[in-house]
């Protein structure tokens, strides 16, 4: 299959924004600003926009492939991991910083995801703008979404 026909269609594009504008609202409603805090925020924020970058680097270099286990965990698990251990009392800095950082870059990197409509995870679509190339990973929510809008297309004779 090539890379335009595993695009979403509508309700992975639109469940994509939803899901966006969520996070990002999440993310923005929460906190107390102050200079220090936003600056752990956008750490978070960088930090994991890195550990994605070098993800898609080191998958460019390995021709895109993953064992699916292993390319959901990773593109799911890392940034849930930081919303979880980041949270108001939770492992890391204690006053929420690691759930808003991670949830802004979940939030906007679902809005992106939706407007380019790119297959798979949304976590892959900033570093899919920075290195040119887009690698896919399997997404524990929009994957078998997508598969299933292409499959009822397919069968209606739409694609």
């Amino acid at each position: 299959m090539t890379e335009e026909s595993l695009r979403p269609q509508t309700a992975g594009r639109f469940l994509r924004l939803v899901l966006g504008a969520a996070f990002l609202g999440a993310a923005l409603a929460l906190p107390r600003w102050t200079l220090p805090y936003a600056l752990r925020v956008g750490g978070v924020f960088v930090a994991l926009l890195v550990f994605y970058l070098l993800l898609g680097w080191i998958l460019s270099r390995r021709g895109g492939h993953l064992p699916p286990w292993l390319g959901g965990f990773l593109s799911n698990g890392v940034a849930g991991a930081v919303m979880l251990a980041g949270a108001p009392n939770g492992l890391i800095f204690g006053r929420g910083e690691g759930f808003i950082g991670a949830a802004a870059y979940v939030g906007l990197s679902l809005l992106l995801a939706a407007w380019r409509a790119d297959p798979g995870c949304e976590v892959m679509t900033l570093p899919a703008l920075l290195l040119g190339r887009h690698n896919a990973l399997p997404c524990i929510l929009f994957t078998p979404l997508d598969a299933l809008e292409r499959n009822l297309r397919r069968r209606g004779g739409v694609e």
